[in-house]
């Protein structure tokens, strides 16, 4: 009778840490992603849309968790922090505008682009221009304190001349005493659509890759967390939401934008 009790009792026990072990499974909390930036977009020209492009990133972040079905929240740190907050752990990604190079690609994973910030070619309305092939003989612009001519592949029969005063060189360009004007493809919309509607456009799409992006540690962890954000951010345009956040907070699509109205364009 001692013995059945015994035997009764241990099975008794071993049911207690099954249900146990298995309920503490059920309720374990899942993993949330943190991903910081910095809320002043420090060294990036937005032109007083920088809380416009706080409310895109928040949409956009939230939403690629949803239908990913998993959990982000946003974290702040300065600029000059968030490596390193990313490398301590604090951060399981940043945003950042740095461009994936070889050597970056190294230590860091990098997602798709979200939103494009690389140079454009301007030139006037009327130019046959598509690409900066077609700038061959022809005087384009650029910024004497730009790093851009570093980055574009430049054709050396480009005829590049500096300037110092951005409006004075739109103006160039749209009087006729420059052939084109090479910048960064955010400020070039912003004066096209202020200043030189119908007269000056943009070539699509930016020259460099440079653009915010989300950058993680080579990691499992991080790898998986690029991951799901290429796709959801796939899915978001596939569904048309992203456009509907680039409207809602008054960005617009620089991988596409022309200046150009649509019904001119077809």
């Amino acid at each position: 009778m001692r013995r059945l009790i015994t035997s009764l009792l241990g099975i008794s026990l071993l049911l207690s840490v099954f249900l146990f072990t298995n309920g503490c499974e059920r309720v374990l909390p899942i993993r949330t992603y943190i991903i910081g930036r910095d809320r002043t977009w420090t060294a990036l020209n937005f032109l007083g849309k920088e809380t416009n492009m706080l409310g895109f990133t928040d949409d956009l972040i939230y939403s690629i968790a949803e239908v990913e079905d998993i959990n982000i929240d946003v974290g702040a740190s300065s600029r000059i922090a968030l490596v390193e907050n990313l490398q301590r752990g604090a951060f399981d990604a940043i945003i950042t505008f740095d461009a994936p190079t070889r050597r970056l690609r190294e230590r860091y994973e990098f997602s798709n682009s979200f939103f494009d910030l690389g140079p454009v070619l301007v030139v006037p309305i009327d130019s046959d221009a598509t690409s900066l092939e077609d700038m061959i003989g022809k005087v384009v612009g650029i910024h004497t304190r730009d790093q851009i001519i570093y980055d574009v592949n430049v054709i050396p029969e480009i005829i590049f001349t500096p300037f110092e005063n951005i409006l004075f060189a739109f103006r160039n360009v749209a009087e006729g005493h420059l052939d084109g004007l090479i910048m960064d493809a955010f400020p070039a919309r912003e004066y096209i659509e202020s200043f030189y509607k119908g007269r000056l456009k943009a070539i699509p799409p930016p020259l460099t890759d440079h653009g915010l992006r989300l950058m993680a540690l080579k990691t499992p962890a991080g790898i998986d967390l690029i991951n799901h954000f290429n796709d959801g951010l796939q899915k978001l345009k596939d569904n048309s939401d992203y456009k509907g956040f680039l409207e809602k907070w008054r960005l617009g699509d620089l991988s596409t934008y022309t200046g150009v109205p649509e019904e001119e364009a077809q």
